[in-house]
């Protein structure tokens, strides 16, 4: 993250890491992709996940 050149992609690399966190703490019990996590820099809690997890 410290080489980010934008928000995007400090957003980006927030997803994929909490998505491999998620995934690897879960244990195949459920699994989580990208498209259910969102940094929210702006607003708290400053991340959103889909209601599905």
């Amino acid at each position: 993250m410290n080489k980010a050149e934008s928000k995007e992609d400090v957003k980006k690399v927030f997803v994929q890491t909490v998505e491999d966190l998620l995934n690897a703490i879960l244990d195949k019990k459920a699994v989580v992709k990208a498209e259910d996590l969102k940094l929210l820099p702006d607003s708290k809690p400053y991340y959103q996940m889909s209601e599905g997890l």
